[in-house]
């Protein structure tokens, strides 16, 4: 429904178009003059003293993946565009105002900022709803968002509810969405809860969930035990890094130019690396240092439609790097384990809190930001090595029984089929 039909069929309302720009000033009001009911107005809702009257109803959808307002002397509690809108919007609810906004997904269990901006809201506010949208519901964009509406009175009840596409045109484009699931929560559980993420609402009736949450052991931030970045982007097997080294035709590089392996998505097995089949690359190896993979690193994929969660062994004679598809989790291993991590998010415990950073539905994308946010069980150090040992024992027998019943079938076929 585009803003003409909006106030067509409202007619017993006034409007007011809030805009920035002499253009689209303009258009507006070309496009909206035959309507007596509305007000077209030149503001920017993303600054402190935004000149806006007080409303029963606003509807908003902010600038999406605008880097923070970096430098500016705001009292704003996030530096994100999107949240300093919707801070500054809700002072111009009026008694009986309801503040409806398309925000990002990460509006739900962010820290910093945005957390003391949830704690602003349920303090001055009421949250009528919290609504997880289809992946891909605005066109141009793979963030994935949430639907959400502010209230100016203290409502005791809050909807719940995850959102799936129930038609699209041949554009691909969203026509219509349908509820998935749907429940009510008392509002002292968002004044109780850190994290307002819809998803883990409703994973919260999950046994396993619940068996988690109910352990006594100490759960820490995997941000806080681990450095969590993503992999580094590469060209094309045996192009150079950028910085124009490349390989020649017999293989030599140029001077500080070396080659290195990349371990890609489809080189991730279940609990190895398939080394043989990785690409390489040529790079300065200064600038490659920093992303050059090192013993005991945790890699996990960040795209594509199967989490793998595989520990990274050193290879003789060749230095690897991650490509930009995967998230490298490097544990801190005066407090974590490599292993602990690896068993954690191959759990189902672990893959459902997975789930909740991807920025996708079918495709997944998930960010380093977001999974270094994730609570980590802790065990102590030695527990952890006593479990660490336990895995790499049993792994070696797993799969020295694998290849042995490979080698007995192939040698039972190879009878077998003898003629």
């Amino acid at each position: 429904m585009d803003i003409e039909t909006l106030v067509q069929n409202q007619a017993n309302c006034q409007f007011a178009i809030v805009a920035k720009g002499a253009d689209v000033i303009a258009g507006l009001m070309t496009k909206l003059k035959g309507f007596s009911n509305v007000e077209v107005a030149e503001a920017d809702i993303y600054e402190q003293d935004v000149k806006l009257g007080s409303y029963d109803l606003i509807l908003a959808v902010p600038a999406f993946g605008q880097r923070n307002m970096v430098g500016k002397d705001t009292d704003f509690c996030s530096r994100y565009y999107e949240f300093v809108a919707m801070e500054n919007l809700l002072a111009h609810l009026n008694q009986r105002g309801k503040l409806v906004m398309v925000v990002p997904k990460r509006f739900g269990y962010a820290g910093g900022g945005v957390k003391m901006l949830r704690e602003k809201i349920i303090s001055q506010y009421g949250v009528e709803l919290l609504a997880d949208l289809p992946h891909s519901m605005l066109m141009g964009t793979a963030i994935q968002t949430m639907l959400v509406a502010l209230t100016a009175d203290k409502q005791r009840k809050t909807m719940l509810r995850v959102y799936d596409v129930a038609e699209r045109n041949r554009m691909r484009e969203v026509l219509a969405v349908a509820v998935q699931q749907e429940r009510i929560v008392e509002r002292c559980e968002l004044e109780d809860r850190d994290n307002w993420d819809v998803g883990r609402f409703f994973i919260s009736d999950d046994e396993r969930w619940q068996k988690y949450e109910a352990s006594t052991l100490p759960k820490v931030a995997l941000g806080t035990i681990a450095k969590v970045f993503r992999g580094k982007a590469v060209p094309a097997r045996k192009k150079d890094s950028g910085d124009g080294g490349e390989a020649g035709a017999d293989g030599a590089t140029e001077l500080g130019f070396e080659t290195f392996g990349v371990v890609n998505i489809s080189n991730l097995g279940t609990y190895e690396i398939d080394f043989e089949g990785a690409d390489t690359v040529v790079g300065d190896a200064r600038k490659m240092a920093g992303h050059v993979l090192k013993d005991g690193d945790v890699i996990i994929t960040a795209r594509g439609t199967v989490i793998r969660v595989v520990i990274y062994w050193q290879p003789e004679g060749q230095q690897y790097i991650a490509s930009s598809n995967l998230v490298v989790i490097r544990p801190d291993f005066d407090k974590v384990t490599s292993s602990h991590l690896k068993l954690f998010l191959d759990s189902a415990v672990g893959r459902l809190l997975i789930q909740q950073t991807q920025q996708g539905t079918v495709v997944m994308n998930i960010s380093p930001k977001d999974l270094a946010m994730i609570e980590v069980p802790l065990l102590t150090l030695d527990e952890q090595w006593n479990r660490e040992n336990r895995y790499r024992a049993e792994l070696i027998r797993y799969e020295n029984a694998i290849k042995a019943a490979n080698n007995r079938w192939q040698h039972v076929m190879e009878e077998l089929q003898e003629f």
